[in-house]
């Protein structure tokens, strides 16, 4: 779906359909660290991939197949906000009505998953047989226009497959609970708290990329906490060590067997060392060198750039510690 610039500012001033079930944690792909920072223009919008280009020019197609194969009517999709939260904002794939004529009766969501994976069942398995993702997000595009049916339409296997979802009240007032308790932060441009997940810690590293030179003073009783997650850090690191030495141990030992074969097979398991292919790397400024032994400052100036540097997270005991 394309959305015009009017529908674009308005889904930046709240919570969306796409993003609610990422800010309760529901989402595989993105988690509240990266909505929270796409809404204050600190993360970019992510890039169009395959999968967002296959709903992109199948969406038109699977509305019409709906309206063909459950004697529908659809609108066109739109972006709107709930009556009562400003907050709560969601464009929809369409809205059901009769092919009558009258008002609309349910919300159309329309999704083009590769397959029946990642919390998708068959409806003739399973009548609600979504992903949780979906599911949150359905919920709030019903909330938004007032619906208490939500029909998802899925291309699967060269087929379209069908769910009626019903409205959840409880489970929207929950989202809507850490949806309000978001947003505050985006007004406060405070980031949220790290939530444990590898995306959260990914994105403390791409936010706080400098440091400002400051320590903070954690001495004494109220440090006593902080003290206790450092040596357990530091005995993670000592058991990873020891872990990746005995992968090592056990991947030589298997190395030695196969030495030039390109693997080994046993009854349950199968071991490959293969050989890939050879990579060409073009040493440009000895080229450069080979032409121009003394080149003008200002040409190597205007070539060059400047890698910004990273952050090194470094923990370890004081001198004379274990002596206190």
């Amino acid at each position: 779906m394309t959305l015009n610039a009017e529908q674009l500012a308005m889904r930046k001033s709240g919570i969306t359909g796409s993003e609610i079930a990422a800010v309760n944690g529901l989402s595989p792909f993105i988690g509240p660290h990266e909505v929270w920072g796409r809404k204050l223009g600190l993360i970019p919008d992510p890039k169009a991939n395959k999968n967002m280009e296959r709903g992109t020019f199948l969406e038109p197609a699977i509305r019409n197949w709906m309206r063909h194969r459950l004697t529908i009517g659809i609108e066109e999709p739109q972006t709107a906000r709930h009556k009562k939260h400003p907050i709560v904002i969601a464009t929809d794939d369409g809205r059901a009505f009769p092919i009558t004529g009258g008002d609309p009766f349910a919300v159309v969501e329309i999704k083009c998953p590769g397959d029946f994976t990642d919390g998708w069942e068959k409806p003739e398995e399973r009548a609600d047989g979504i992903p949780s993702y979906v599911y949150a997000q359905v919920v709030w595009e019903m909330a938004v226009a007032d619906l208490d049916v939500a029909i998802v339409g899925v291309f699967q296997r060269g087929d379209l497959v069908t769910y009626q979802i019903p409205y959840n009240q409880e489970m929207f007032e929950n989202m809507l609970e850490q949806a309000y308790i978001l947003w505050e932060l985006v007004k406060q441009r405070k980031p949220p708290k790290y939530d444990g997940t590898e995306r959260a810690a990914a994105f403390l590293k791409k936010f706080y990329s400098t440091d400002n030179g400051e320590m903070i003073d954690m001495t004494g009783k109220h440090g006593r906490l902080m003290e206790d997650t450092l040596q357990e850090f530091l005995q993670a690191k000592q058991d990873k060590k020891e872990v990746t030495s005995r992968l090592i141990a056990l991947g030589a030992s298997v190395q030695e067997i196969i030495s030039d074969n390109m693997g080994l097979e046993t009854d349950n398991f199968k071991a490959t060392w293969k050989t890939t292919k050879d990579r060409t790397k073009i040493d440009w400024q000895g080229i450069v060198k080979e032409i121009d032994p003394d080149p003008d400052p200002e040409l190597v100036y205007k070539h060059t750039t400047t890698k910004p540097g990273h952050r090194m997270f470094l923990v370890k005991e004081k001198k004379g510690a274990k002596d206190e």
